[in-house]
């Protein structure tokens, strides 16, 4: 049972991976977009030279700033998102054309960890949800015991716990913003033509082939792993949150580790800490604390430890055999 519902979240990820793709690909597009406007517009027949690039900012460029910034829809942006705006919209952009396109290009990388931000938040929420009634179902939760694992797993989703996470997004998309720029300029130094531009914002799918120090798109790509990494990590710890609650209010004193398909064998061994069950509650290993980020292991109730019951005003040892949680899991 539980390894399916592991396999459940894993599913989860990889639909989450989706969407994140497909704002990456939004981002790409919204900058091949104005890159080749910019393009067009100012190149000569041996492409866009350093010197064009550096003139001053005319109306057309300023048109095709307001242009980029009506494609974004601000009402949604966090504080992070539109600080940096004020930024890149302000004196910024009138240094001359080279900043006026970092400014537009920074709009869709802005866009884009908005929107990778408020997925990762709204998917953390949702595993909350759906763990805490999962528990319920499969462990018997009354309700004032579902309410005292809410109240635990809540504290995870604070913002002064939340700020941990998306500090991290935000950096990464300061260090995107600033090495796409550069990729930029590098290509204009010595004049970028149309086989320039498509090497610059080429995609690799090939490890081998894959250059995020020449590729805008590998570059940003970068960021799409990161942001699955925090995803999969923190959404890890929000369940390993509400099954520990769950485990220590019922009173059970062990539990087995159940590793995740394909689990890892190198560094931090899930495959060998499944192999060491069963563990005491207070010394089996936390998700992702004690493993590593994106772990999908899985901690289960250990059949024939102790689980403590409590009903009207009694309590009672009983031995753990729960029908949720069968052999089949820990082989």
């Amino acid at each position: 049972m539980e390894r399916k519902h592991i396999q459940q979240l894993v599913n989860q990820d990889n639909q989450t991976d989706q969407q994140s793709e497909q704002y990456l690909n939004e981002c790409l597009n919204y900058i091949r977009t104005h890159l080749m406007a910019f393009y067009t517009q100012y190149a000569d027949d041996t492409g866009l030279s350093l010197s064009q690039v550096r003139r001053k900012v005319n109306k057309w460029d300023r048109q095709q700033f307001r242009q980029a910034l009506s494609e974004m829809n601000l009402d949604d942006w966090p504080e992070d998102a539109t600080n940096r705006l004020g930024y890149y919209a302000g004196s910024f952009k009138d240094i001359d054309k080279r900043h006026m396109l970092t400014a537009i290009i920074v709009l869709g990388i802005l866009r884009l960890t908005s929107k990778n931000q408020r997925a990762i938040k709204q998917r953390i929420t949702n595993d909350a949800t759906n763990q805490v009634s999962y528990l319920k179902a499969h462990m018997g939760l009354s309700t004032s015991q579902v309410k005292h694992v809410k109240r635990a797993v809540s504290v995870i989703t604070e913002p002064k716990n939340v700020e941990t996470w998306s500090d991290r997004l935000w950096v990464n998309s300061d260090t995107l913003a600033n090495d796409v720029e550069n990729l930029v300029t590098k290509h204009v130094r010595h004049g970028m033509d149309l086989d320039d531009m498509g090497a610059l914002l080429e995609s690799h799918v090939n490890k081998n082939q894959f250059r995020p120090g020449q590729s805008i798109a590998d570059r940003t790509k970068q960021i799409d792993y990161a942001t699955q990494r925090i995803v999969r990590t923190e959404s890890a710890r929000i369940i390993d949150e509400a099954n520990m609650t769950t485990y220590k209010m019922l009173g059970i004193d062990s539990v087995d580790w159940i590793a995740e398909p394909g689990a890892c064998t190198t560094g931090v061994n899930c495959s060998a800490i499944a192999a060491g069950s069963p563990y005491s509650l207070d010394e089996v290993p936390r998700i992702p604390a004690d493993t590593h980020p994106q772990c999908r292991c899985s901690k289960i109730p250990h059949e024939g430890g102790s689980l403590v019951l409590q009903a009207a005003g009694s309590v009672a040892a009983v031995t753990f055999a729960d029908k949720a949680f069968t052999d089949s899991d820990k082989q």
